[in-house]
């Protein structure tokens, strides 16, 4: 998960925070139990530019959810 996160903060500028939400969760090694839902929410801020060069401060939001369908032993 980790080198995908750093793929794409790289490709879009933006280093977001990340929580992620499951009955089980392993942080060190990313895994979740089998068949739990897992949340993961994004947060940052950054600016936008406007009409007359003015920067608009902008916080982005997202998140999702599935259900974990890979076995690990």
């Amino acid at each position: 998960m980790q080198k995908r996160y750093a793929q794409l903060c790289e490709e879009t500028g933006l280093h977001p925070s990340v929580n992620w939400t499951a009955a089980y969760y392993d942080a060190a090694t990313g895994k979740v139990q089998l068949g739990d839902v897992i949340s993961v929410s994004l947060e940052t801020e950054t600016s936008i530019l406007g009409f007359g060069g003015v920067l608009f401060p902008v916080k982005l939001t997202a998140a999702a959810s599935g259900l974990s369908e890979v076995y690990w032993k």
